[in-house]
This record gives structure tokens, C-alpha cells and sequence, in this order.
């Protein structure tokens, strides 16, 4: 019985967890739900094991090579030597069938550089597509985020509306008590119903709102959008922001140096200089050594015999028809073109930061501005209000006034997660914290 309840215990301890979605949360399932990042991590992975294939390749390499030969004449089994020949022609070892092994080790002694830019390009294609996977999680993030705060905000908005409803209703109770006591008029109790029926809709409007800000969310954290209902969204402190935000060229500087594309952009440029020196180190010489240990067998004769060699290769280009000439053109180009896109890619940057920061600052200016609507609505429902209690007012400015300050607060709301989700949009664009 112990055991059971543990298990019970246990068991809805994870069935709360997993019904309890923080930010934090949605964010880290996002990553592992998007197929991107997924592909991603994989070619980063594949980059490293190719940066490190490359890098062993100065080691040379050691192969095993074996095989039998069928001949229709006799030939010689091993390389001709001075005790052969002083033995005599015909007694040399003659066999028209031969079994043969060798082992062979090559490395190259001196490849005018290729080698180390062949490293340098490797260890560049793996630092670019970690920085491919990085400015992926920063959109996804921003995506999450925003997606995440809306619902919330959404959320939000509907309880403000329907506590209005709800004091639409108590309120139109009391007035079908006040007319029949004669205190009100009839009209009184239509303009309320209507007023109701106005609410009912903004409701409604904000559900549409909510199941598609519900289903994007779904997407992005790679749930069915059937099943968030069982979720429960924990809530967002927006307050949570910076108290002042940098000027435009130090959060400029920052962008430059943390972004994750124009780092990408500019490991590409790395790229197209290695080339060029591989284009160029065709041109010149190169030595290699190879050592070989062999081993013959005649199948007819009972001969058998083993010897080695030690090679080192000198080898020089010559003459191409300037296919070599034409490379190294075709590498100053490419050097060309990736040092205007990573200008390109630095203009963007800035372009954005600036973007960014000004949609900072019109979503705080749209906050400074809901909050002092919602104090002078709150002030107006507040008079209009105690004018209808005593007597003095008319129906049509408290519904006014009520309307008006729903409408603010739910503006307040907005404004303030639109204030939230335009400084994660910031530090996106930085790719750090706004400090």
C-alpha cells in the first residue's frame, strides 16, 4: 500500500510538471522539436570529425595491398639483383603464378602549404555552421518568446473582459431591480444589454486571437495543438527589462562583434584565403616519402622472397595550359566576393540595431502613454460612476467611462508585452543581453 501511494504521489508530481510550461521551458523544447537546429547540430558534428580527418592526414596513411596474378608465360617473381643474375638466366625464379602482399606507408614531407590551409578551411567550416546554429536559437528564441508573452497577454486581456462582463451583469441586475422600484428607465437596462453583447464579441474576438497564438506556439515546441489546453502557461514578469537602454553605437559595436552571421560571414572569408593558397601551392613543388615492405610467392615453384624500398618523390609542376594560373584568378575573386558580403553582412547588422532600438523605444513610448490613458479612464469611470449612484449622471457616459477604462487597461497590458517582446528583439539583434 506504501508502495502504491509513492507511485500515485510520483506519478502526479510529473503530470503537474508536465502541465506547468515556463518561458525557459518552451525555449529549450523549441530547440529540440525544430528540425533545423537538429540538422544543424549533425553538420557540426560531421565538420568537427571532418577538421579532424584533415588534420591526420600529415601523418600519411599505411596500406595493405595483396593480390594473385595468372600469367600465360612465366615471368619473374621478384626484381632482378646482382646474385640473380650471377647465378645464371635460367636459374632465375620463373613462375607463370604469383601471390603478393605489400605494405605501403605514404606521407607527404612538404606540400608547400596545402596541407595547413586544407586545417585552417576545415576548422573554418566547423566554426560557420556553429554560428549558423547559434543565430538559429537566437530567432528561435525571439519566436518563443513572442509567441509565449502574446498568449499570456491574451490571457490577460480575456479575464479583464470578463470581469467587465461580470460587472455588466451585476449591473444590469440593478437596474432591473431600479426600475421596477421606478428608480430607472428601461432604456437604461437596453443600453447595458447592449453594452454586454459588445464585451461578448471582444471576447470572442480574443478566444480567435488566443487558438492562433495557441497553435504557433504548439508549432514551435513541436506540441499537437490539441493537447495545449493542458498546459499551463506560468506567468512573465515584464517588468523584467532594462531600466535604460544603451545608445545606438555601443549596442552597435556589440552586435558587430556577437553576431553569429557576420562571424559566419566572416570564417567564409577565411575560407576563400585558404583556397587561394591551395591554389597557389599547386604551383609549387612538393615531396613525399613512401616506404614499402613486399612480399612475392611463386604458386608453381617453392620460392619465396621478401624485400624493401624507401622513396622519397619529388614532384614539380611543369606545364598545364594555365589551368593552375586560372585557379589562382578564380580564388582572388572568391576573396573579392566574401569580403563584400561580410560588409554586406556588417551594414545589416547596424541597419537592424537600429531598427531594434527604435522599436524600443516607440513600445515605450506606447507604455508611457497606456498607463497615463488607464489613470485618466480609471478617474473618469471613477466620477461617472458616483454621479449615476446620486442621481446626476446619464447611462451612456458610465457605460462610456467603464468602456474606456477596460479598453486602457487591456491596452496596458499589450503595451507592455509589446515592450517585452521588443527588447528580446533587441537582444536578438545583439545576440546578448542590453546591459
Amino acid at each position: 500500500m506504501r508502495r502504491l501511494l509513492v507511485f500515485l504521489l510520483f506519478f502526479l508530481t510529473i503530470a503537474a510538471v508536465a502541465q506547468n510550461l515556463t518561458l525557459k521551458g518552451a525555449i529549450r523544447q523549441a530547440y529540440d522539436a525544430n528540425p533545423s537546429v537538429r540538422a544543424l547540430m549533425e553538420s557540426v558534428q560531421s565538420q568537427k570529425e571532418n577538421a579532424a580527418a584533415v588534420k591526420r592526414l600529415k601523418f600519411g596513411e599505411l596500406m595493405l595491398n595483396g593480390g594473385v596474378t595468372k600469367s600465360s608465360d612465366a615471368t619473374l617473381i621478384r626484381p632482378m639483383t646482382k646474385e640473380l643474375i650471377s647465378a645464371g638466366f635460367t636459374t632465375m625464379p620463373f613462375d607463370d603464378e604469383l601471390t603478393y602482399w605489400n605494405l605501403d606507408y605514404r606521407v607527404p614531407l612538404f606540400t608547400s602549404g596545402q596541407l595547413k590551409a586544407s586545417e585552417r578551411i576545415a576548422k573554418s567550416g566547423s566554426s560557420a555552421q556553429m554560428y549558423r546554429l547559434n543565430s538559429l536559437k537566437w530567432s528561435i528564441r525571439y519566436r518563443v518568446t513572442s509567441s509565449y508573452t502574446n498568449l499570456l497577454a491574451v490571457n490577460r486581456e480575456l479575464g479583464a473582459w470578463q470581469d467587465y462582463l461580470n460587472a455588466l451583469n451585476s449591473l444590469s441586475n440593478h437596474i432591473e431591480i431600479g426600475i421596477k422600484n421606478g428608480k430607472y428607465a428601461r432604456l437604461d437596462l437596453l443600453k447595458v444589454r447592449y453594452e454586454i453583447e459588445t464585451a461578448r464579441l471582444k471576447i470572442a474576438g480574443l478566444n480567435q486571437r488566443k487558438k492562433a497564438l495557441t497553435t504557433s506556439l504548439a508549432s514551435l515546441i513541436g506540441v499537437n495543438p490539441d493537447k495545449t489546453s493542458d498546459f499551463h502557461l506560468a506567468e512573465v514578469n515584464l517588468e523584467n527589462v532594462p531600466e535604460k537602454i544603451p545608445g545606438i553605437s555601443e549596442l552597435t559595436e556589440k552586435a558587430v562583434k556577437n553576431r553569429s552571421d557576420l562571424k559566419r560571414m566572416k570564417e567564409l572569408e577565411s575560407i576563400s584565403r585558404q583556397h587561394l593558397k591551395i591554389a597557389k601551392a599547386a604551383r609549387l613543388p612538393k615531396v613525399s616519402f613512401d616506404a614499402k615492405l613486399n612480399s612475392v610467392n611463386g604458386g608453381n615453384i617453392d620460392y619465396n622472397d621478401r624485400f624493401w624500398s624507401a622513396t622519397v618523390n619529388v614532384s614539380i609542376p611543369i606545364f598545364d595550359m594555365g589551368r593552375r594560373r586560372r585557379e589562382v584568378r578564380k580564388a582572388l575573386h572568391g576573396i573579392k566576393s566574401a569580403a563584400h558580403q561580410v560588409d554586406e553582412a556588417r551594414l545589416q547588422v547596424q541597419s537592424e540595431v537600429i531598427d531594434a532600438i527604435a522599436g524600443v523605444n516607440r513600445a515605450s513610448r506606447d507604455v508611457d502613454a497606456a498607463k497615463a490613458s488607464l489613470s485618466f479612464a480609471k478617474e473618469v469611470a471613477r466620477l461617472e460612476q458616483l454621479k449615476y449612484d446620486n442621481g446626476r449622471g446619464d447611462i451612456d457616459d458610465l457605460l462610456r467611462a467603464k468602456s474606456r477604462k477596460k479598453l486602457a487597461e487591456t491596452d496596458l497590458i499589450q503595451a507592455k508585452t509589446d515592450y517585452f517582446v521588443a527588447v528580446e528583439n533587441l537582444r536578438k539583434t545583439v545576440e546578448g543581453e542590453i546591459i
